[in-house]
């Protein structure tokens, strides 16, 4: 089996058309993610699409669980942007009243499609502790260059003093190491 033993695939994409995902991603990136997923249909594979809402592609939140649905994907997910330090949180940024319309929004969502919408961590919620799916060891990050961290929402993200010298989140770069 090509996908090896793993049970899933989240598959991240920050738009529900070509043009949106690839303005965020870079040019080609958006087939790579449907080749993934039609991958995962064929070998057998549950994935969930996961889209990081930002002001940016916050109109497209419906668009990307109706997507998810048609495409056969187990559940989609969504997670609130959280800031960077960089000159990106400028245009990207969402008010709590912004992110408080969007869990409305998802909701509504929810009652439409036929797959589970998950709201995430970084929305507004009642919930007092929560806790993410990859630190209760339910899911692994691999970002796009193959390395392994522990924080999707904050991976590769700038550290102030770092330079060039390797991310703090990494776990270890998949092209060097086996993930076992």
């Amino acid at each position: 089996d090509i996908l090896g033993p793993f049970t899933g695939f989240t598959l991240s994409l920050d738009g529900a058309t070509r043009e949106s995902h690839d303005d965020i991603r870079g040019a080609g990136s958006f087939d790579t993610v449907m080749k993934a997923a039609a991958a995962c249909s064929a070998f057998g594979k549950r994935f969930t699409f996961q889209m990081v809402v930002h002001a940016r592609n916050e109109h497209e939140v419906e668009d990307l669980g109706f997507l998810a649905a048609r495409m056969g994907a187990n559940k989609v997910c969504f997670g609130a942007a959280q800031p960077t330090g960089t000159f990106l949180d400028k245009t990207m940024f969402l008010s709590p009243r912004r992110l408080e319309h969007i869990v409305a929004r998802l909701a509504q969502l929810d009652e439409a499609i036929s797959i589970p919408v998950e709201v995430g961590l970084g929305f507004p919620s009642a919930r007092r502790f929560a806790t993410c799916e990859a630190w209760r060891s339910e899911q692994m990050h691999v970002d796009i260059r193959g390395r392994l961290s522990m924080c999707c929402m904050h991976s590769g993200v700038p550290t102030a003093g770092v330079g060039d010298e390797e991310e703090p989140d990494v776990c270890g770069d998949l092209a060097e190491v086996s993930l076992p």
